[in-house]
């Protein structure tokens, strides 16, 4: 199901069909430069702090139920539930993203060239065709001081196996995010086999992979201390769905280098 009219929404709203959370962060980690891409999952405020995905190397799915997660309540079949409005703001210019972390898998080991094969669950239980996920690391412990490329092998939409190598930079700071890119063609990731270093970076750093879907990836550029939101009804052509069980949650870049910004947004969704 969905919104066909304005009329639905505002039926919805005043049914008490609607979901409205308030979330505020401290990123307490001082980037090492200006346009870093910082997690906010494990940082202290609400939703209480999310964990590393343990065991080590375990494919894990975390849903709106995990710690870390906004946690809101899913809709009652047939119902489908919908993103109204995303907003947020930082001490610094800054763009928050908000995204539904389908699956990830910590304890990739920073300091070993070995193939380090990922166990257990390997695929999502959201998006499980794969088309639009995506992929990126998280530094859980800081890396070492040599620059060391990662290679991620991975099942595509077509169930082919692929690879697709990300560049760990000598010192990456903990809780820093890369971006991880796909092979030419690929449209998305089903599951992830394996990861390997180029080479032991040296140090104790250590990494999380997560996958999230690129079509519920939001974005809120944010000046300092002003607060902006995106409302959807009016600037989308489809108000993004949310799979049930969504793990909503956010991470953000921010303009310039400093410890302890605050953050905080709000998330509006409905049901039809």
């Amino acid at each position: 199901m969905g919104f066909t009219t304005y009329n639905d929404i505002i039926n919805a709203l005043s049914s008490g069909k609607g979901q409205s959370f308030f979330w505020f962060k401290t990123c307490v980690t001082s980037p090492a430069a200006a346009s870093i891409m910082m997690r906010l999952w494990n940082m202290a405020g609400w939703p209480p702090p999310g964990a590393d995905p343990t065991p080590a190397l375990s494919g894990i799915v975390p849903t709106s139920a995990t710690a870390g997660a906004i946690p809101y309540t899913n809709p009652t079949g047939p119902a489908t539930m919908h993103l109204l409005n995303v907003g947020g703001c930082c001490s610094l210019q800054a763009v928050i993203f908000l995204y539904d972390r389908l699956w990830h898998a910590g304890g990739i080991n920073l300091n070993s060239a070995s193939l380090q094969t990922i166990t257990d669950a390997q695929a999502p239980t959201r998006h499980t065709d794969g088309l639009g996920n995506m992929l990126l690391v998280e530094i859980s412990a800081a890396a070492g001081t040599t620059t060391k490329d990662l290679t991620i092998n991975y099942t595509n939409t077509a169930d082919a196996a692929k690879s697709v190598t990300v560049n760990i930079p000598a010192s990456a700071i903990i809780n820093r995010v890369l971006l991880v890119g796909l092979a030419a063609g690929d449209k998305g990731v089903k599951s992830v086999q394996s990861v390997q270093l180029s080479g032991a970076m040296g140090g104790t750093g250590v990494a999380n992979l997560v996958m999230y879907n690129i079509s519920e990836l939001q974005q809120i550029p944010c000046y300092a201390n002003l607060y902006a939101d995106r409302d959807l009804v009016v600037q989308v052509p489809n108000l993004p769905k949310l799979n049930d069980g969504a793990c909503l949650a956010t991470m953000f870049l921010s303009s310039a280098s400093g410890a302890n910004q605050f953050l905080f947004g709000r998330v509006m969704m409905a049901e039809n």
